[in-house]
């Protein structure tokens, strides 16, 4: 029995020897570009395999510090990572604890010009508004605390920090310009009720875990207590 030949349908014939004749022609191109796709491919997999390999150094290098010193040794030596990036801030926030806020600010400052893509961003505003209040220079740590504000995560927390800034400078003057006390004491009051309106519209859950509110609704409590002392040596 005579086998039917195989053929091809009706104009795809044409076709097949159209895409044979391109190969044919174009075999070492064709043959150039995949070696460069396949290089290109293995070198963002080593680049990954690499950045991985750093990030873990740098974790586990985080885990083992101590001190201060010990945090700006991993921040340099992992320049760049995750853990180099956060070793800053715990840098920094050890010195804060000894009550060295010039160079903690100096470290928060440093992760805010070397990170300038980090999430993290506002948390280091939010640090360094706090060593300028522990200083006493509260005009510009409310600078750096409405920075921190207009994170959805900070929000409520940096309003906190704004209003007792305005109270504390309040209470600067009080002694001396009791009409410009009052009006730091007002502006302190109004960050303490956005604090109290904003807790108050969330759902119970919510409320029971907002330090920032409970805080903003007992420090208003001592405020009008020294709002009324003020109004009365203004008197």
């Amino acid at each position: 029995m005579v086998e039917k030949e195989h053929a091809l349908p009706e104009g795809q014939d044409v076709k097949f020897l159209r895409y044979t004749t391109f190969l044919s022609k174009n075999k070492w191109r064709i043959v150039a570009g995949v070696c460069l796709v396949l290089g290109v491919l293995l070198v963002i997999g080593l680049v990954q395999s690499l950045r991985k390999r750093k990030e873990t150094r740098a974790f586990e290098a985080y885990l083992k510090a101590e001190t201060a010193e010990d945090y700006k040794r991993v921040s340099k030596d992992s320049h760049g990572t995750l853990y180099g990036s956060f070793s800053l801030i715990e840098a920094g926030n050890l010195l804060y604890e000894k009550e060295k806020y010039a160079e903690a600010r100096k470290l928060y400052l440093q992760f805010l010009r070397s990170y300038a893509k980090s999430p993290f961003r506002s948390w280091a505003y939010n640090l360094v508004g706090a060593t300028f209040e522990a200083e006493k220079k509260y005009d510009e740590a409310i600078k750096r605390y409405r920075t921190a504000e207009a994170s959805r995560w900070l929000k409520l927390q940096a309003k906190l920090n704004i209003g007792r800034c305005y109270e504390f400078k309040g209470d600067l003057e009080s002694e001396k310009d009791a009409k410009l006390a009052l009006e730091h004491y007002d502006k302190a009051l109004t960050y303490y009720r956005q604090l109290s309106e904003t807790g108050s519209s969330t759902p119970r859950s919510e409320q029971t875990f907002s330090p920032w509110r409970r805080q903003a609704q007992s420090r208003m409590i001592f405020l009008q207590e020294k709002q009324r002392k003020a109004k009365e040596r203004e008197s």
